[in-house]
């Protein structure tokens, strides 16, 4: 699946074991992981929960890392990483996701 100039290039489902620790305790509904290529290589980890109030306080609770970038969309809480830290392509990437997931 491509998201605008972005080809996800794998896939795969998070396993619980594998859940950033802040999360772990939160009631994740379902967990994927994707590695996309475009201007930067990304992985996205997009977590759902049963509440977008979830996704909410994780945003405002996350601490500023280089290399990543998270946002809420409804009740998906996304971490954005790179090993390249390019904001702009990030933003980017994240608003194309955005749109995807207010479908």
């Amino acid at each position: 699946m491509n998201l605008g100039a972005w080809k996800r290039i794998a896939v795969e489902t998070i396993p619980p074991e594998e859940y950033h620790q802040d999360l772990r305790s939160l009631g994740v509904k379902r967990a994927r992981r994707g590695v996309y290529r475009g201007p930067i290589r990304l992985t996205a980890s997009l977590y759902q929960f049963r509440a977008p109030a979830v996704a909410f306080e994780l945003v405002q609770k996350w601490r500023a890392r280089p290399g990543k970038l998270v946002f809420q969309q409804g009740d998906y809480f996304v971490i954005l990483e790179s090993g390249q830290d390019d904001h702009a392509s990030m933003s980017s990437f994240a608003s194309t996701l955005e749109g995807f997931l207010k479908k």
